[in-house]
């Protein structure tokens, strides 16, 4: 069973995307939500949040189990980890959505979005936070709202704890990505 998270992005996207990793630093103020970067495991299923809408998708392929001291090599620019700190990090194959998903569309029904230590707070807010546990009907329900195609690796898992016949699939020509 894949275990589904939620990961709020915003000026490392374009360092981390291209790298194929999620990356938390230790060196941070709220350290919760950078190393549950360390809880993800291989096949786990990764949501991407920036700038106000679902952008990419994508699966798990390797994790490190503690912080490294290598995460500015791994990523290739130290942009993001300027003092060359310790960090939490994972491989993922990125799968950029063709349609993104705009907050307020998942916002309409928020019910499937929440949970402890989930991506909404109080109020239906986005929490600020990196790396947060999200749910397979979360996953479905953005599902439901996307118009483009999904991989079927995430398809799967939004079916892991609902029922399978409300799950519509969608064509998808890519691959499942090989685990590392």
């Amino acid at each position: 069973m894949s275990n589904v998270w939620w990961c709020n992005q915003t000026k490392c996207w374009s360092v981390e995307q291209p790298a194929g990793i999620i990356g938390g630093a230790t060196n941070c103020a709220r350290p919760k939500y950078r190393q549950m970067v360390m809880e993800a495991r291989p096949g786990d299923v990764v949501v991407h949040y920036r700038s106000g809408s679902l952008k990419a998708i994508y699966a798990v392929s390797m994790i490190s189990t503690e912080p490294r001291r290598d995460i500015v090599r791994v990523a290739g620019t130290a942009r993001c980890w300027p003092h060359g700190e310790e960090g939490w990090f994972c491989e993922a194959d990125y799968v950029e959505l063709n349609h993104l998903i705009p907050k307020a569309a998942f916002l309409r029904d928020p019910a499937p979005l929440r949970n402890d230590d989930g991506p909404l707070v109080k109020g239906d807010r986005i929490r600020r936070a990196y790396f947060m546990r999200f749910t397979p009907e979360g996953l479905a329900s953005l599902h439901a709202l996307s118009t483009g195609n999904w991989p079927s690796w995430a398809i799967l898992a939004c079916a892991q704890e609902v029922d399978a016949p409300e799950i519509v699939s969608r064509p998808d020509d890519r691959p499942t990505p090989p685990l590392r």
